[in-house]
């Protein structure tokens, strides 16, 4: 089990962002023009120009070492499940992304339990990141199907006031 950095030094936790993957059976499809299937086309694309950028972004800035900025991982097929919660967007983070290529899809779809698992691993560490300010804004679109605006669309505001 691993523990997140939200518990154990959260108040150097500067944000939170929590991914949510589509894992159902037609992400298994392989119609992506460079190879693989799309789950792994995921993964890869997240661990590339999401967290890779990030670092390489920080290459040569200054950045206060006790800042932190960490990463929940939620996978959607039926039911929803936490992959992990808090880890740092670090080197390690890459790495277990790109591992996550292996992953099976299977299943149906379910959108509304990870969107209400997202927010609810980001209202519970609100409570724990200190000058914390969040905003859960969600809009999902499943390739070529329509699905109701409504019921792909949650949003969350949610602030801590702190005391200076």
């Amino acid at each position: 089990m691993q523990v997140s950095a939200v518990s154990t030094r959260p108040t150097t936790v500067t944000s939170h962002t929590v991914l949510v993957v589509d894992m159902s059976g037609s992400m298994r499809n392989c119609d992506i023009t460079a190879g693989g299937t799309r789950a792994q086309a995921v993964y890869e694309n997240l661990a590339q120009y999401f967290v890779k950028a990030q670092l390489d972004s920080r290459k040569g800035h200054a950045k206060n070492s006790r800042m932190l900025d960490v990463v929940s991982l939620i996978e959607m097929r039926d039911t929803s499940t936490i992959i992990f919660e808090a880890l740092p967007l670090d080197s390690h983070l890459f790495n277990v992304l790109m591992q996550r290529k292996t992953a099976k899809p299977f299943s149906h779809g379910k959108y509304l339990p990870s969107l209400d698992s997202a927010e609810q691993l980001l209202n519970t560490n609100i409570e724990k990141i200190a000058h914390s300010i969040c905003h859960l804004n969600l809009n999902l679109y499943k390739l070529h199907e329509t699905f109701k605006f409504h019921e792909l669309n949650k949003s969350s505001q949610c602030h801590k006031l702190m005391s200076s």
